[in-house]
């Protein structure tokens, strides 16, 4: 039997950083696949926009396992998940939609640090640390092991990155400590912080950007996993936009 995790897993230690470009359906996960992605990842963005709901954990927690499970069902790939803040504001309601994600046979999920439920903000770095080691803990009682991305959002948090990124490298230490296995930090693309993060944080980084074109300078300073997040979704709508119109066009 192929193991799903160690396959998520080594992708991040590759000598060139994979590629991840980020699905919303089992139609796109399958176009996707078939152009030779490694991992399927999902944008929660995108996912909420195909069906009608905003970013930020609007779409029904049902239907995100439902997906998780279509996704790893119709995929040789590894599947890792973007859970948001796992729809919960408490311990008992964190463990239990973690099992029920688990469960679904993902290989890994993106957990973030922002205060999605309880208002904006962050949550404090000693409580997020306590929600990533249960996350860890309900995949050992499960016997399974869980690629747990986390994801801070500080760097959305202001325009002046450099004064930001202090928290963010005490946040990835932490999380680091707590069990993650890889940090995520959307919101920057300059180099000279996203190389100090690197070096700075015991964890694989992953960021955000839209093409492949800059691949080798983010191979250079050391980054493992580069991300499209919605930009995929919105190149779609975008050509999709215009074949429409061409396509409806009097002319």
């Amino acid at each position: 039997m192929i193991n799903q995790f160690k396959r998520l897993k080594d992708s991040h230690f590759q000598v060139e950083p994979f590629y991840l470009t980020n699905c919303w359906d089992v139609a796109s996960a399958k176009l996707i696949e078939k152009q030779g992605a490694v991992v399927i990842g999902t944008s929660s963005y995108a996912v909420a926009q195909s069906l009608g709901y905003n970013d930020g954990e609007e779409v029904p927690f049902s239907y995100v396992v439902w997906l998780a499970e279509r996704l790893v069902g119709n995929t040789t790939l590894p599947v890792t998940l973007d859970a948001e803040g796992l729809y919960s504001s408490g311990l008992k309601e964190l463990g239990h939609h973690a099992e029920h994600l688990i469960r679904t046979g993902i290989s890994g999920l993106n957990f973030e640090d922002q205060l999605l439920r309880d208002g904006s903000g962050r949550w404090p770095i000693q409580e997020q640390v306590k929600r990533i080691r249960l996350i860890k803990e309900v995949a050992s009682q499960l016997e399974v092991e869980i690629f747990l991305n986390a994801r801070t959002d500080v760097f959305f948090q202001g325009t002046n990155h450099q004064g930001l990124v202090e928290e963010v490298i005490e946040r990835g230490r932490a999380y680091a400590e707590a069990g993650a296995d890889g940090f995520f930090i959307p919101g920057t693309t300059d180099v000279a912080i996203v190389e100090r993060v690197v070096n700075e944080v015991p964890l694989p980084i992953n960021i955000m950007a839209e093409g492949k074109s800059s691949r080798e300078k983010w191979h250079q300073i050391g980054v493992k996993r580069i991300s499209t997040g919605p930009h995929t979704y919105l190149d779609h709508q975008n050509q999709l936009a215009k074949k429409l119109s061409e396509v409806m066009s009097n002319d």
